[in-house]
Parts: structure tokens; sequence; C-alpha cells
């Protein structure tokens, strides 16, 4: 069970999922999304066994580290429950730039995937952001990594990238094509990883960041999520990378 400090919100999953999947649409779930500040017993297993298997060491935070940052109100959990068990989450990180975040993590069990559970946690991002009171904040959005199709030599890994972007864009998000050599920290070993940055606008009609604003929102990525010193050589570079 959950506890009692999570917030609900029930819908009806029939959309195309996070995972890498097909298009294959399963109406009929109900499926509560929850607000969660504490992650406990059964609980905090389940969200360990999704976020472990579904990214690389590489690409993730101690577990550990990932659940206090959230119970401390660092960062921002809302978790997918489908008949009381957990199927599916989202962590962002809030930045200090007004109506802004960073969506570090999304997935779902991954017997769950493909059917509309991925499409319904975004979709909840996007409702709580427009009801709450960042509403007012013009260009609000959550900023993103994606693993490159290119980067990889395997086509059947291509492949899944590929099909990720489209998951992706069939839910209002656009990839931010002035950062085409952007890299962020390896989290595993020392290093640096290329990502496609995208942008889910809070409203559908928002164009991605550009100049300024998506300066601003590099930084923070580099800095208030991953952490790394103002002056470290990484910032400059992916800064002097941006083309608009």
């Amino acid at each position: 069970m959950m506890p009692e400090r999570c917030r609900a919100d029930t819908d009806v999953a029939a959309a195309p999922d996070v995972g890498g999947g097909w298009d294959k649409e399963m109406a009929g779930l109900e499926v509560n999304i929850e607000r969660c500040d504490r992650l406990d017993g059964a609980v905090q297993a389940k969200f360990a066994s999704i976020y472990e298997s579904s990214f690389p060491a590489c690409e993730r935070d101690a577990t550990s580290s990932l659940v206090q940052s959230i119970e401390s109100g660092d960062r921002t959990c809302d978790v997918a429950l489908l008949n009381g068990d957990l199927v599916g989450l989202a962590v962002t990180k809030p930045f200090t730039i007004p109506g802004t975040a960073a969506l570090e993590y999304i997935a779902v069990d991954a017997v769950r995937r493909d059917q509309g559970i991925g499409a319904l946690l975004l979709r909840n991002l996007r409702t709580r952001f427009n009801e709450g009171a960042d509403s007012a904040v013009r260009g609000g959005g959550w900023i993103f990594e994606v693993e490159p199709p290119d980067a990889s030599e395997k086509r059947a890994e291509r492949d899944l990238r590929r099909r990720r972007i489209g998951f992706y864009q069939r839910n209002a998000a656009t990839i931010i094509e002035c950062a085409p050599a952007y890299r962020a920290p390896d989290l595993e070993r020392p290093g640096t990883l290329p990502y496609l940055l995208m942008w889910l606008p809070a409203a559908p009609s928002s164009a991605p960041p550009a100049g300024a604003l998506l300066r601003d929102l590099v930084v923070a990525v580099l800095i208030e999520s991953y952490e790394l010193d103002p002056e470290d050589p990484l910032v400059g570079q992916v800064l002097d990378g941006l083309v608009c």
C-alpha cells in the first residue's frame, strides 16, 4: 500500500508507452498516478527494481541517493499504480529557473510496457503544471536526455533508441536541435556520454528553448542535476557546442 502522503490522480491508460516498444494500445487499464515524497518497504523495493532494470549504471544515480533526494524534497516522484502495484515512475528535478525542471527518469515495469502507462505519466506532469502555481509561467516545461541512435554500432539498439524518441515525440516532446554536441557525465566511470536533448512543453504550442533560455537550462542540468562545479570544463564545452 502506498503511503497516505501520496496524492492520487486516477485515469485510464490508452496510449503508446515508454520502454522502446512498438505502438500497441491497451485501453481499460485503471491506473492511479500518485505524487510521493516517501518510498517505504515493498514500494521502495519495486521502485528500485524498475529503476535499476530500466537504466544502465552509466546513466543512473545510486538508488539510495535518489530515494534520499526524493524524500528530502529535492526531487519529485510520481508513481503509476495498477491494482495497488507500482508499475511505473517519473522522477523530476525542479530548477531554479521558474517553471522548468529536468525529467531525469521515466520508466515502466517491463511486463507493463506498451500499455499507455508511460504516456499517462507524461500527461500527468503537464496536467499538474497547468493546474498549479507554475501555470502562469510562460515557456515552462521539462528538459531531458535521450540516447542518440547513431551513437550505437548495433542496429537493434539504434532501432530501439529511435522508437523511444518516437514515443516522446508522439507525446508532445521535441528534439532540441540547437544542442547537437551535448554531453553529460558518465555516472559509472570517469568520462562523458553523448545525448540528444528533448523538451516536453507544459503548453502544447510552446517552442523548444533556444538562445539564453537554452543556455540557462543546460547549465541547470549540469550544475543542479548532475551537481557539477560551475567551473568544470564540461560546462563550458557543452555551452560552446550550442548552435542557437
